[in-house]
């Protein structure tokens, strides 16, 4: 990817931020009323699944209405199986970005010079900054409800910027690759989820110790709703098509 694409994706940025994106998705209606649902668990996982699944940079919160109302209908349809525990797991640690820098921009920030990211810390308002000079580093850090996929490749468009990721996972139950080298999706505790013509599909897999084999896969269970109506069936990971499930 060259300079000229992460500048284009600094510039779709800022035009996001000012309210000109012309991003149009189309969502179903939420399958029933969300009863009782437990705050910040729930909340937090609807917020990672609704950046994942819609490419944007918050939280469209029609979407994440929509999920938290999936996930409610599913989790009481899951109560007493082996996925009932499986949780989603984002591609990146949220609200944080690990940028390397040349020796300009190093010296640039250690001497709280470096001007180029004003306008983007302007609108988006970084947490926190940690600077380590010695390695050239810098771990920036954001509010959870932020696409970080996103805000790696707007810092790639950054003058002295030599490469951008998503920070080292304290524990591997939240983190599953970077975004130019995403893991092959497989056999894991984890939620994938598409469009479908009906509103979203889920695939939760489960390698949970005793889980049996089915053919030469992992089990998978597929979830979607005909018609308000929460249905399942269960995958072997070999017939799965990998690239149509985030």
């Amino acid at each position: 990817m060259n300079k000229e694409h992460y500048t284009g994706i600094v510039v779709i940025l800022l035009l996001i931020l000012s309210g000109c994106s012309g991003i149009s998705v189309r969502y179903h209606d939420p399958p029933g009323p969300v009863e009782s649902v437990p705050s910040e668990p729930y909340v937090t996982e609807a917020e990672q699944m609704a950046l994942c699944l819609s490419g944007e940079l918050r939280v469209p919160e029609e979407l994440f209405d929509v999920i938290i109302s999936d996930l409610v209908v599913i989790r009481r349809h899951l109560e007493g199986t082996r996925y009932a525990n499986v949780r989603f797991r984002p591609r990146w640690h949220p609200g944080c970005v690990m940028l390397v820098v040349d020796d300009v921009a190093n010296a640039q920030i250690y001497s709280r010079i470096y001007n180029a990211w004003n306008g983007l810390h302007g609108e988006i308002g970084p947490v926190s900054i940690e600077h380590d000079y010695d390695f050239g580093q810098v771990k920036i850090w954001f509010a959870d409800n932020l696409n970080v996929e996103f805000l790696v490749y707007a810092y790639m468009g950054l003058p002295g910027i030599l490469d951008a990721n998503f920070c080292s996972p304290p524990s591997k139950e939240i983190f599953r690759g970077n975004p130019r080298k995403p893991d092959k999706p497989g056999c894991s505790g984890n939620i994938y989820l598409r469009w479908a013509p009906e509103g979203i599909e889920y695939l939760f897999g489960s390698n949970c110790r005793g889980d049996s084999r089915i053919g030469s896969g992992w089990e998978h269970l597929h979830i979607y709703f005909v018609d308000g109506e929460v249905h399942s069936e269960v995958v072997d990971s070999k017939s799965i098509d990998w690239e149509t499930w985030l």
